[in-house]
Formats: C-alpha cells, structure tokens, sequence
C-alpha cells in the first residue's frame, strides 16, 4: 500500500502549561489535529478552546509591510517563549507603521496621476491626427458643444446619410479597423436631440480630462513627460519605505516568529479541548513520528501520552484516519489524476501505482511516435521543473511510454521507414491491435475486481469480498464467462461439463443477484431476510440487468485503445498526403511541421482524455470509493 500507517495520539498536559507545551513539541511536530470535543464527547467537564485567534491581524500586517517594501518574509525558526505582550507587539508595530504612512500616501497620490495621465494619453491618441487646434479651446465655446469618441465603421456610412438633415458635423480622427474616432460639433440648443441620434449610431463617448492642455501632441508630451517624473518619484519613494522596513528588521523578524507562533497555537487551541486542570490534544500520526514525540516527552512528568490503534475500542473507532500518500516520485505526478476522482480512504489500496502504469501503457498505445513522444517527454519535464506541475510530469512520463510504442510500431514522426525493425505494424494487423486491446480490457478489469476484494479486505467487508459484481464472486463469472466465450468462439475442444458451467457462471449470477441478504447474513444481522420480496427481487432483476449489461459494455469499452492507435497512423496518412500536394520544396517541409504539431496537440489531448476515462468509468468505479480525507499536518498550518 501507498498509504501511510496511523495512529491516534492522545496527549493530556496541566493546562496552564497548554501554550508553552505547543510552542517546545508542537510546532514542527507532523500531526494531523482531530476535534477532542466531538471525540472524547462521553468526557464530562470537558470544554472546547476558543476559535478566535487575536494575533491574525498582526501577523496579516507585518506580512502587509513586507510585501509593500518589496522584501521576502525571512524564514527562521519558531521563538520558545513569547517575549512580546500583544499590546506591546501593536504599539511597535504602530510605530513602524507611523515612518511609513507619509511616504504610503505620497505613494498611493504618485500611482494614481501616473494611471490618469496613462488614460488622458490613450485617449488623446486618436486626435493626434489634429495639429492646429488645441484641445483647451475644444471646451470654450459658448455656443456649440463638442463630443469625442469612437463609432463602428459600418455606422459611419449611416451617419452621413443622417448629416445633411441636422446641425451637426462629425470630424474623424483615425479607425483600427472594427471602429472609427473622431469628433462632432453641434448647437448647444439641439444638444439632447443630436446626442440621442448618435447614441442610436452606437457612438461611445470618450471624456478627454481638462489635464490636457495645447494640441493633443503637445498634451501627450507634456503627460509623458510628467509621468516619467512621477516614476522617478515612486521609485525613491519605494526606496525610502524599503529602507525604514530593513531599518527595523530585527524588530520585524522577532514580531514575526511570535506572532506565527502564536497563530499556530491558536490553530491547535481550536482542535483541542480543556477541563479546568488540564488540556486534552489529540490527533493522527505515523509511527515513526510518534516514537519521535514520545521520546522528546521521555522528561516531562506532567504529560501524558496515550497511543491507540486505528481499530482499536474507543475513540479511533469513531474516527477515520487521514490519508497520507506515499508513492515513488515517478508515480508521485499521476496523483493528481486520483485526487481529481477521489481521495483514497484509509482502509483503500491508494491506486496511483495503478495508475501510473495503465495510463502511461494505454498513451503509448494510442499515441506511440518516438518523435512526437520525445517532444512530449522534453515539452512536459520542462513544464513540470519551470512550474512544478504535476500535469507536466504526466506529460514527460507518458512521452517515455510513446517513444517506446513508437519504436515498437515503427514510427518517427508518422515516417514508417526511418527505424529498420519494428514489431508490429498497427495498420497492416488491424485485427490483432483490435483483439488486443479487448484482451487488454478484460486484464485491467479482472485487476480492478481483485483491487476491489483487497479493499473489502482491509475494511472488513465480508459482502465486497464475496458476494459484489467485483468481488469473488463477480471476479470468478466474469473470467468463466470470458474462458468458456474464447472456447467456444475457437473451436477448442469438446463442450464444457454442465456442472462446470453451474459451478463457474450460474453460481456466481445467483450469489450476485441475492448479493444484498447474503452480505447482511455474514455480518450476521438479524433483518438479513428482505421484508417485501416482491419489490427486492423486482429491484434486483433490474439492477442485476444493469450490471450483465455492464460487463460487456465496460470491456468493449477498451477497443478504443487500437481504434486510437490506428487512428493516429491515419492522421499521419493525411499530414503526409498535403505534404505531398505541397510540392517537394520547402512547402513540403512546413506542411509536415505543422501537421505533427496539429497532431501532438489535437490528438494527444483527445489520447489523455479517453485514457482517462477508461481509467474512471472502466476501472475505478470498480473498486474505488475515493472518499478518504486529506492528512493535514500542523507545519503548514495556522499560518494565514
């Protein structure tokens, strides 16, 4: 299994020593919290902690005050004891805030004139096409009003029909194409009614700031001019409240640590529960943790440690154990996959291993090119090291599986005649590919039934074993069902014996369909026997149905396989068919580039998404549930 063992630790300590025991065990402490209310609820004068946490504020504006210097908040370990009162921590970091607060406004005033002159200077931009008329005298008339901005072109051409029946003129500036700027003058008495006509033309008004003075050139100037200053301006400023910042780091960085610590015990406070003598903490962690813990607390007589199993009578009865995965970091990226279905409860086999082996062999059937393999295996661990995406070592890992494939179809870039050797040639064995990749179905089937018993295994589930269409039962009708159809189909000898028949298909449908009584009968329930028999065999007739009908669409399902791997020598049939009505010059070439990027794209998506689906319809919903919950550890925590 890839899922970390667990045990439940109990942790009981006088509680006035709670805080200091928090900051001298807990802090890098691997624990994953539960709620000690809702576990030890039978407890009597058991009380929870408050869910406040009165430090998040200061710790939210000393991260404020790094993050407008500019400066990473440092890292450094957590400081033992307090040393700050909170009221003190607010009064220093008032006065900090005080040295920054003048240069913060200036700051703010400089960054909102540069945005302004930005917007003036856009807006001028279609007008710079007037040279002679400043744009001050544009808002000095008496008499007639003036309006700027942009209209669709196809409205231009209506506009001129409307022109020469009102008092108006509309003067165009520049077009981008899809509209044209410009200007129109009209009496200050007809304003309304010629503001209504070109509103209907779809006109949209651009107001020009009275910031603007002289021809719109020379107002462009001058705003340019003046927002180069303003950037001068914000970068001293910028300088200036980085200086008071690292002027006070030492202080910054103490208030810092305290203020995490503080923010992490009021994390662990909200999970954990008090009497008026003691506190109680309790949580989930792995044996090698636990025997670490354990032993840090070997001198401290005050403190109790009790430590159960997950089975064990009491409170990890009650409570479900976290996940925490383990996998090997070439299978580690195909979590992501898991996660997006489910997370693996703690009584489940984690099937990312599984996964990552089926996804990667299924790809590089569908898609196996050792070109277009090696260009998703450098593109997708190039992604995966600059961003650290596990979508990008997928990508890398299944490049490998259609390289692989590649050389075994014999395929370069779609080029069937550059390697000398190749094993298979999809096209030329269609039937096989087909055949093959059903027989490849059945396998991953029959893996997901056995997956689905060791899962009923290990939450002790005698009915997931025995008696579910994936458990033995199912297990042993369908591979019967498959041995005696490939008997027959084949010629391969005399009939079957009715008895085993009985025995290997009749049986196992009889246990499938009475599934439900017989599960409850070897859990010995008493009500194991349906009351209302009509409706449960009705029911079960219908849901029986479902699942026969199951078997055969889910296993057929898997033809896709070959069908894609047919499929992209097609596509590569057709690249190279436009190459050739290219011609055999350079137009050839670039056919042939962007026909195998268009194919590294289009079907590479289309490959990972039916190879997913396969792993989710065809296989998971076979054994996997997925509704575990998430380890989350105490270092991370507490920190926001």
């Amino acid at each position: 299994m890839a899922i970390s063992k667990m045990k439940l630790i109990n942790i009981v300590g006088p509680s006035d020593d709670f805080e200091d025991f928090c900051a001298d065990y807990l802090m890098d402490c691997d624990m994953h919290l539960e709620n000690v209310a809702g576990a030890l609820e039978s407890v009597s004068q058991l009380g929870a902690y408050s869910d406040e946490n009165p430090y998040a504020d200061i710790l939210a504006k000393i991260k404020g005050i790094y993050q407008r210097a500019g400066i990473s908040v440092p890292a450094g370990n957590y400081v033992p004891k307090q040393q700050l009162s909170r009221e003190e921590l607010e009064e220093k970091l008032s006065d900090i805030s005080v040295q920054l607060v003048q240069n913060e406004h200036e700051l703010s005033a400089a960054q909102t004139a540069i945005a302004e002159n930005e917007q003036i200077i856009a807006q001028l931009k279609p007008l710079l096409g007037v040279e002679d008329v400043a744009v001050d005298n544009f808002f000095h008339f008496d008499f007639v009003m003036f309006r700027f901005g942009r209209m669709p072109v196809r409205s231009l051409k209506t506009l001129e029909d409307y022109l020469g029946n009102i008092d108006a003129f509309f003067i165009p500036t520049s077009t981008d194409g899809e509209y044209v700027w410009g200007m129109y003058f009209m009496p200050n008495i007809l304003k309304k009614k010629i503001d209504a006509i070109f509103a209907s033309l779809y006109f949209e008004r651009t107001r020009i700031s009275d910031k603007a003075h002289g021809t719109p050139k020379q107002a462009t100037v001058a705003l340019s001019q003046e927002n180069s200053r303003l950037r001068d301006y914000v970068r001293t400023l910028n300088e200036e409240i980085k200086a008071v910042v690292e002027k006070n780091s030492d202080l910054l960085h103490l208030m810092y640590l305290q203020t995490q610590l503080q923010s992490k015990i009021a994390y662990i406070r909200r999970f954990s529960a008090h009497t008026r003598e003691s506190f109680c903490i309790t949580g989930w962690m792995t044996d090698q943790d636990v025997s670490k813990l354990e032993h840090a607390l070997l001198n401290e007589s005050q403190i109790v440690v009790q430590v159960e199993e997950p089975q064990v009578v009491g409170p990890a009865e009650r409570l479900e154990p976290p996940t925490r995965l383990r996998n090997f970091p070439l299978v580690r990226p195909f979590e992501l996959f898991v996660h997006m279905y489910g997370r693996p409860g703690y009584y489940e086999i984690d099937p990312t291993p599984l996964v990552a082996v089926t996804y990667m062999l299924m790809f590089g059937i569908m898609f196996g090119d050792v070109g277009q393999g090696a260009i998703l295996c450098l593109g997708g661990f190039l992604f995966a090291w600059l961003k650290k995406s596990k979508l990008g070592g997928i990508v890398g890992l299944v490049g490998i599986s259609s390289i692989i494939f590649g050389i075994l179809f014999g395929s370069v870039f779609g080029h069937e005649d550059i390697l000398t050797w190749r094993l298979i040639n999809p096209m030329e064995s269609m039937d096989f590919v087909l055949l093959g990749a059903v027989a490849l179905g059945m396998i991953l089937i029959g893996v997901s039934m056995v997956f689905n018993i060791i899962n009923g295994v290990l939450a002790k589930s005698p009915g997931k074993i025995w008696f579910s269409q994936n458990g033995v039962a199912g297990l042993l009708f369908y591979w019967s069902a498959v041995l005696y159809a490939v008997h027959v189909f084949m010629n391969m000898g005399p009939e079957a014996a009715p008895w085993l028949i009985g025995l290997c298909i009749a049986a196992p449908l009889i246990v499938i369909f009475l599934q439900q009584p017989l599960s409850m009968l070897a859990e010995k329930r008493k009500d194991w026997i349906p009351k209302e028999k009509g409706m449960f065999f009705l029911e079960n007739f219908f849901e029986f149905f479902e699942i026969m009908l199951s078997y055969v669409t889910n296993t057929m399902s898997f033809i896709r396989v070959g069908a894609f791997a047919l499929n992209h020598v097609g596509m590569m049939s057709v690249v190279f068919l436009l190459s050739k009505m290219a011609g055999d010059g350079a137009g050839n070439i670039v056919v042939q580039i962007f026909g195998n990027i268009l194919v590294i794209g289009l079907e590479g998506l289309i490959v990972g998404i039916q190879v997913l689906r396969l792993e989710y319809y065809e296989m998971f919903s076979r054994f996997f549930v997925g509704d575990g919950k998430e380890f989350k550890s105490i270092r991370g925590a507490g920190m926001d």
